[in-house]
């Protein structure tokens, strides 16, 4: 299937995988909630990386605000597609990566649901017999530290994850370069995928990312934010992340730079717990 978008008021044809839920459901603005999002932490001097890339849309738009994009896709369609859509649009910039980003170098199982391969997650040692209308797939494994080494990409100031509750491999396979660019970086906080997929809680899920980032902020759709280096604030995040689906995302990195980027975002009243 294919639909015209208009990324940045530029009109651009994006094709997907037949039924794909992502590109039926996108607005014709394309993913406007995360504009500001990547206009604040995107750096036309430095690379971006997008862990989850699907079809290209956000690389894309990552591509017209960064030296260099790293697209990184695990599941085979979805990629041809997302190649496709990145040539279509000669968009030099941007490198697509067809692998699942973790901490080591492996094989894995990956699961899809036709239409659904946005939503695709990395299985476990029992997720066949539970997940009977999905397909199984083996995809390869690479640390986003040897992507980023064999593609010469040593200045990266901005990564987006959102990887189904993987995301914690996806940092522990980018130590090299957390440590030495120190990059802000935007990741999903899924509670369902968390907890079906990996066995975690968000309460586990939080405290990792909190122990590794020197600052760490949680994002609602509206740019409300609620600092979760403050453990008093984290009752109310939990509450409204698992009961109210809000708060999906979190920003994380060197405070200096976590915070001059959160003060370019439209400002709400941001409320309670902010």
């Amino acid at each position: 299937m294919a639909k015209e978008l208009a990324i940045d008021g530029i009109e651009m044809s994006f094709v997907a995988p037949a039924d794909d839920h992502y590109l039926t459901h996108m607005g014709r603005g394309g993913p406007i909630d995360l504009l500001p999002i990547f206009d604040a932490f995107c750096s036309p001097q430095h690379g971006t990386v997008d862990v989850g890339a699907n079809i290209g849309i956000t690389a894309t738009i990552a591509a017209r605000r960064s030296s260099a994009v790293i697209a990184v896709e695990p599941i085979p369609e979805t990629f041809a597609c997302l190649r496709h859509n990145v040539d279509r649009h000669g968009l030099d910039r941007v490198h697509p990566v067809r692998c699942a980003a973790g901490a080591s170098p492996s094989v894995t199982s990956m699961f899809v649901h036709k239409g659904w391969g946005f939503g695709a997650f990395v299985g476990y040692e029992d997720a066949a017999a539970r997940y009977v209308d999905f397909s199984e797939i083996e995809v390869p494994v690479r640390t986003l530290d040897d992507i980023a080494e064999e593609l010469r990409m040593d200045s990266i100031a901005f990564i987006k994850t959102d990887t189904e509750g993987f995301e914690l491999e996806v940092l522990a396979g980018a130590r090299d370069i957390l440590r030495r660019d120190q990059p802000v970086v935007f990741l999903e906080v899924n509670h369902y995928c968390l907890n079906v997929f990996r066995r975690m809680s968000i309460v586990t899920f939080t405290e990792e990312v909190c122990g590794t980032f020197e600052s760490v902020y949680a994002v609602d759709l509206d740019f409300q934010v609620v600092d979760l280096q403050q453990p008093s604030t984290h009752q109310h995040f939990f509450h409204e992340n698992v009961v109210n689906e809000r708060f999906p995302n979190l920003l994380c990195g060197p405070r200096r730079k976590v915070e001059h980027g959160l003060a370019m975002l439209p400002s709400p009243d941001r409320g309670s717990g902010s």
